[in-house]
């Protein structure tokens, strides 16, 4: 692996997050809304029960980076296993492995889609869920 196609991984990569951009609302809008109806429920079960530690700490600032983290693993998994499977469906993975990069090459364009992905996500929640204010 003396010469890294760096072409290569930069085309999978850009590639497969514009198909993330184009299904933004299964990617992106769908996990955003699922983690606040489950934070919206987890709160007013909180705020009913009164479960604060005797330590003053808030509930939610235990939850919040849980959910992020659980909501971060199911997204980075379930696009990988759709893509390596719409890839293989439609014909497109045997075009990928044909093509003049190893298959560590491409590996890793893979997880540093999953990376990008996952930073996305952070930051989408983040903006949503300010540390001040849980």
């Amino acid at each position: 692996m003396n010469n890294i196609s760096f072409y290569g991984m930069r085309t999978i990569i850009l590639m497969k997050l514009k198909i993330f951009f184009k299904e933004f609302q299964y990617s992106i809008i769908a996990p955003i809304i699922s983690s606040i109806i489950f934070l919206t429920i987890l709160k007013t079960v909180s705020e009913y029960y009164n479960l604060t530690s005797s330590h003053s700490d808030n509930f939610m600032n235990f939850i919040v980076p849980g959910i992020i983290i659980m909501i971060i693993i199911q997204e980075t998994y379930a696009n990988i296993s759709e893509t390596l499977i719409h890839m293989k469906q439609i014909g497109s993975l045997n075009d990928i492995l044909m093509s003049p990069i190893s298959r560590i090459e491409i590996a890793i364009s893979f997880l540093i889609r999953i990376w990008i992905i996952g930073l996305m996500i952070i930051l989408a929640f983040e903006v949503l869920f300010p540390a001040e204010n849980r």
